[in-house]
C-alpha cells in the first residue's frame, strides 16, 4: 500500500476516533455445518471487530480497508403486518445477530472484504493501479471518475462528522450575506 494511502487511512481513524463516532460492528457469516460429523449446525455469524463505514468503504480501528458488504441492523424489533418470505428470513438474521452479541440496534457490517494491496484489480468500487488505491463511488461510474484514496477518506470523514443539518445551515446562511 502507498504511504500516502495508509497515512490517510491513519488521518481518518484519528479523527473518527477523536470525535467519538459511533462505531460500526464488523461480523463474517458461519455457514451451515456439521458438528462432529453429523450434527447440524444452522448459519450463525462472529464479531470480527469495530470500525466506520465510509461510503463504499469501511475502516477498522487498526486502519484496515475493507470493501463494504452486506449492511445489516441487528435487532428484536418485529414491524407488524404480513411480510415476505424475504422479509422473514431478513428479520431473523438480524435476531441472529443480537443472539451471537451484536448490540441491539448495531449497524453491522457482513462479510466486508479486506482490500488486497497487492491486487491489481480493473473494475468494481476499489480499484488497485501502480500500487495506489481508487475509489470508484458507485457501480455504473466510469475509470475516469476513480478518486485517489486519500481524497476520498478526507471527503467521506468531513460527512460522516459533520451533520447535515450543520451543512444546510451554513450553505442557506452562506448564500444570505
Amino acid at each position: 500500500m502507498h504511504a500516502d494511502d495508509r497515512a490517510a487511512l491513519a488521518v481518518a481513524v484519528a479523527r473518527l476516533t477523536q470525535a467519538a463516532h459511533p462505531h460500526d460492528h464488523f461480523g463474517t457469516t458461519i455457514g451451515a455445518r456439521r458438528s462432529l460429523g453429523f450434527i447440524p449446525r444452522k448459519q450463525t455469524y462472529r464479531r470480527a471487530g469495530v470500525g466506520w463505514r465510509l461510503g463504499v468503504v469501511a475502516v477498522d480501528t487498526d486502519a484496515r480497508l475493507y470493501v463494504v458488504g452486506q449492511i445489516v441492523r441487528a435487532t428484536r424489533q418485529v414491524l407488524p403486518g404480513h411480510q415476505a418470505e424475504s422479509a422473514r428470513e431478513r428479520r431473523a438474521m438480524k435476531e441472529q445477530l443480537v443472539d451471537v452479541g451484536f448490540p441491539d440496534g448495531a449497524t453491522v457490517l457482513l462479510d466486508a472484504t479486506p482490500v488486497a494491496s497487492g491486487a491489481a484489480e480493473a473494475a468494481g468500487l476499489v480499484v488497485v493501479r501502480d500500487g495506489r488505491i481508487l475509489i470508484r463511488w458507485m457501480p455504473s461510474a466510469p475509470d475516469s471518475a476513480l478518486m485517489p484514496l486519500p481524497a476520498y477518506l478526507a471527503e467521506r470523514t468531513e460527512l460522516a462528522l459533520r451533520p447535515a443539518d450543520a451543512v444546510l445551515t451554513d450553505d442557506a446562511s452562506g448564500g444570505a450575506a
